[in-house]
């Protein structure tokens, strides 16, 4: 018995020793930061300041909302290996996250319209995403977001769809000191 208790002792140490090393990813669940932290220290040592943009998405939101800090809301798991799609559409993330503008515009092309009038978890349409879209290099395009904005304005979403911010993407533009052309 007490050869038994001190096995199951030994068991339980030495997990919370590999629990004590090992970073588990969180995910924001409304700015889009990317973290890696202990599973014992927990996600709330972000609080701290220390996380990872791991897609730039809470830098781009914090443009868009005027330099305003986020308020972190902190889920367990990668953006990258979500299942659903209830915070982030496919669309919406391939946006946030940076990707070519020639991978974008196939996707919004081969896209129905349903697709395309997605709202992400906080009621932004792609539109709030594209544009501040900045592609990976993470250089101002923007002809080709201006580009991109109007082939989707074209097929029937507005710039002045507010999200649950009540920003729409025009404010979101603003906010962030992107150039708004004047066929917007």
């Amino acid at each position: 018995m007490v050869k038994r208790v001190v096995v199951v002792c030994a068991l339980l140490f030495a997990a919370l020793g590999i629990l004590a090393i090992i970073d588990i990813p969180y995910r924001d669940g409304r700015c889009g930061a990317q973290t890696w932290t202990n599973l014992i220290r927990g996600p709330w040592e972000v609080a701290r300041g220390e996380h990872d943009d791991e897609y730039g998405i809470a830098s781009t939101w914090a443009r868009a909302h005027g330099g305003n800090p986020c308020p972190f809301i902190w889920e367990w798991g990668r953006y990258s290996e979500r299942t659903d799609t209830e915070y982030f559409p496919q669309l919406h993330f391939l946006i946030a996250s940076g990707a070519s503008v020639a991978e974008i515009r196939s996707r919004i092309v081969s896209a129905g319209i349903e697709e395309l009038r997605k709202k992400d978890k906080l009621g932004r349409t792609i539109l709030h995403w594209l544009v501040v879209y900045r592609p990976y290099a993470k250089t101002p395009d923007s002809e080709a977001r201006a580009t991109l904005v109007k082939e989707v304005v074209a097929k029937g979403l507005s710039l002045d769809e507010k999200d649950s911010d009540g920003l729409s993407p025009r404010d979101w533009a603003r906010s962030a000191g992107e150039p708004l052309p004047d066929t917007w």
